[in-house]
């Protein structure tokens, strides 16, 4: 059965300047691709650093779409609904989050920011929730999984719609855990906002993106916009929001200081909440000793210690048994695509 939405219920959950809908009118789904726009979708215009999506509003209309959404206000017209905002980008992840019917918030879910190691910190973080019997959905670099189904992705973190309806998935398939990749593009082009995270993990901060956010501040206040988030909603039944940061980088500092949750640090330097001691890196894999438990890693490299304690503590913050964590990163032979054996 077609999923229909009365626009006006959902426009209630969105940031608009004013609009032209009529009362009770109804969609049958949300996109911000012309091309891919069906019978009584709302189109959402989007001015992107290439192309406009307003110009694209009559394909949409011809395509099927009903409504549009826009932030130009040139384009409001007597031809079609509109709904004029101020952020479409910020008003695509609203709509999308309510026309979903809110699904992060029915699920555990956990952010792992970055600019080296969060595909294996994430893939760890399943392989943790995994081997405790729960179901978990997976959104980053290499690919997106939901439950044992793979689906390919473009980005790191997906645009807002197609991250909600993947989330959405989640919790009709009885997943109750989601794990994501958060790219400082993504947090800054609000591709989730709306997301109700439970927990944030910073891994570490290096020059990377320059390009597009043109300083180190300001790709730190990008990747620091997780932690602002914490807490926004309030805790969900069971798990407190809490923030996961690795005290031996530099910029953490700046994340700890965002956080509007309690922060567990670790690191291998500095003294923190985990601290991994007694570190050996051997052509077999890594070697240490967190909390005087020893930790044996079929994983290379000095920083795949940093991504197996970050693992660790989000696991321990889940209330999961040390040991059984400690376990399930023992038991990992590698993650596909990062620093393989051959």
């Amino acid at each position: 059965m077609m999923n229909m939405k009365v626009l006006t219920d959902l426009l209630q959950e969105v940031t608009y300047k004013k609009h032209c809908i009529l009362q009770g009118m109804m969609i049958t789904g949300v996109q911000y691709d012309s091309r891919k726009v069906e019978l009584g979708n709302l189109f959402v215009a989007i001015k992107g650093f290439e192309t406009d999506g307003h110009t694209y509003i009559r394909q949409a209309l011809d395509n099927g779409a009903i409504a549009i959404l826009i932030s130009d206000e040139a384009y409001c017209s007597v031809e079609y609904p509109w709904i004029l905002v101020e952020d479409s980008r910020l008003a695509l992840a609203e709509m999308s989050s309510a026309f979903y019917g809110h699904p992060s918030e029915k699920l555990k879910l956990i952010g792992v920011t970055g600019t080296n190691g969060k595909t294996t910190t994430t893939n760890l973080i399943c392989d943790i929730i995994e081997a405790q019997g729960h179901k978990t959905g997976l959104i980053g670099t290499i690919h997106n999984r939901i439950g044992d189904r793979v689906l390919e992705g473009s980005r790191t973190t997906p645009e807002s719609l197609d991250l909600q309806r993947m989330l959405a998935e989640m919790v009709d398939e009885g997943i109750g855990y989601a794990v994501m990749e958060v790219s400082s593009h993504a947090l800054e082009l609000q591709r989730v906002a709306c997301c109700d995270f439970d927990m944030a993990v910073f891994t570490n901060l290096t020059q990377d993106h320059l390009d597009y956010h043109e300083t180190m501040d300001n790709y730190c206040k990008a990747k620091t916009m997780l932690f602002r988030t914490l807490g926004a909603k309030g805790e969900k039944a069971g798990l407190a929001k809490t923030a996961i940061i690795n005290i031996d980088d530099a910029w953490s500092n700046h994340f700890m200081v965002a956080s509007n949750a309690p922060v567990i640090t670790y690191g291998i330097e500095k003294d923190g909440s985990w601290k991994a001691e007694d570190v050996q890196v051997t052509a077999e894999g890594v070697r240490y000793t967190v909390d005087g438990l020893p930790v044996n890693l079929q994983l290379n490299g000095k920083f795949n210690v940093y991504n197996s304690l970050a693992a660790l503590a989000v696991g321990e913050a889940l209330g999961f048994p040390v040991a059984d964590v400690i376990k399930a990163l023992e038991q990992v032979p590698g993650i596909a695509g990062r620093f393989q054996k051959v």
